[in-house]
């Protein structure tokens, strides 16, 4: 079991970071387990799917220096996944959507 589950675990690193996976119906890729906005994810389509049309994708400032870090330490293993480090550095992203059916924003107040 616990080679299984070092293999799921980096097999999810992989599909994390290379946007290439779809969810499942059971197991780590559940539908209701992950929620992931890759650069080059599966997303886009099921933008479509729900009537809205994607206008654009900033991207938004995570921590710089951790992200340095972790690419340098990752860099081969991002070499080998064929993943551009620069999605790494700006993988956070704000989306807003155009056409389709339109929702009113929530506010949070505090």
């Amino acid at each position: 079991a616990g080679l299984h589950a070092q293999y799921r675990a980096l097999e999810l690193v992989a599909r994390l970071l290379t946007g290439k996976f779809d969810y499942e119906d059971q197991g780590l890729f559940d539908r209701t387990h992950l929620r992931w906005v890759h650069p080059r994810g599966p997303w886009r389509g099921r933008w479509g799917e729900a009537g809205l049309e994607l206008s654009d994708a900033m991207p938004r400032p995570i921590a710089t220096d951790q992200a340095e870090q972790f690419c340098a330490v990752m860099a081969p293993v991002l070499e080998a996944l064929g993943v551009d480090q620069q999605d790494i550095s700006t993988a956070r992203r704000r989306c807003r959507s155009s056409g389709g059916r339109a929702r009113p924003r929530r506010r949070a107040w505090s």
